[in-house]
Parts: C-alpha cells; sequence; structure tokens
C-alpha cells in the first residue's frame, strides 16, 4: 500500500504538471489567436488604405486632366474673344468710313447738300451676334461693350 500511496502521489504530480503544462499551452493558444486577428485586422486596415491611395491618386489624375480641359477652353475662349475683337474694329472702321460719306456738305449759300447719294444707313454691326462662352446669351456686335459687361458678371 505504501507502493500505492507513492504511485498515486507521483501520478498527482504528473497530473499538476500537465494540467500546469495543459494551462500553458491554451494561454499560448489565445495569444496566437489574438495576435492572428490583429494581424487580419492590420491586414484589413492595409488593404483599406491601399485602397483609399489608389482612389485618391485616380481622383487626382481625374483632376489634373479636367484643369488641363478647362485651360484648353479658356484658351480656345481667349481666342475667340480675341478675334471678335478684331472683328468689332474692323466693323466699326467700316462704320465710321460709311459715316464719313454720309456726312451733309455745306456748299457756297451754306446750304446742305448730299456729297454721295448712298441708300438708308445701315449699322454692320447688327449684321452678326456674339454669344457669351458660359450661358450662350446671344448679342448683337454693335453692343460688343454690354456682352463683355455680361461675360465679368458671368463669370462671377
Amino acid at each position: 500500500m505504501q507502493r500505492l500511496l507513492m504511485e498515486l502521489e507521483t501520478l498527482k504530480a504528473q497530473y499538476e504538471e500537465e494540467k500546469k503544462r495543459s494551462t500553458d499551452l491554451l494561454y499560448q493558444i489565445q495569444l496566437l489567436q489574438r495576435s492572428s486577428i490583429n494581424q487580419q485586422e492590420e491586414q484589413s486596415r492595409n488593404r483599406i488604405m491601399e485602397q483609399q491611395m489608389q482612389n485618391i491618386s485616380s481622383d487626382f489624375e481625374n483632376e489634373k486632366h479636367e484643369r488641363q480641359n478647362l485651360q484648353h477652353q479658356l484658351h480656345k475662349v481667349l481666342k475667340e474673344l480675341r478675334k471678335a475683337r478684331e472683328q468689332i474694329a474692323r466693323l466699326e472702321n467700316t462704320q465710321i468710313e460709311d459715316n464719313r460719306h454720309r456726312e451733309p456738305v455745306l456748299n457756297r449759300n451754306n446750304e446742305d447738300e448730299e456729297k454721295v447719294n448712298f441708300p438708308k444707313y445701315k449699322n454692320h454691326l447688327d449684321e452678326s451676334f456674339l454669344e457669351c462662352p458660359k450661358c450662350k446669351a446671344q448679342y448683337p456686335t454693335s453692343q460688343h461693350r454690354d456682352l463683355l459687361q455680361h461675360i465679368d458678371d458671368c463669370n462671377n
């Protein structure tokens, strides 16, 4: 019986040792599980951040292209505006010359006398129209100054 008691004590010690080892292993398993969960969460955050970086990069490129397109459109509008101003200047010069030909001339008796008999006065500037590039409002060419004011107001 002594021997059985000693064997029982030895088995109890082994049991306690195994129980302690089992507890340690369970603790290590829980640590590994938490570590694995943390790693998965970190990977998920990294994927989300990579996606956000791609979206931001794509947005940046889109805005860059849009800015370039707007600059190109602005260049075209300014070119059209320059051409319109040149056309207006030419038409105003034509109108001034037409008015000179229609001015009455005083004869020796201070009576009005037409120098040249032209058809009734016609404003060449009203034959064509200019348009606001933003809202497409149309103005007769003779009202180009009003259009320029409108363009300034429309863009602000």
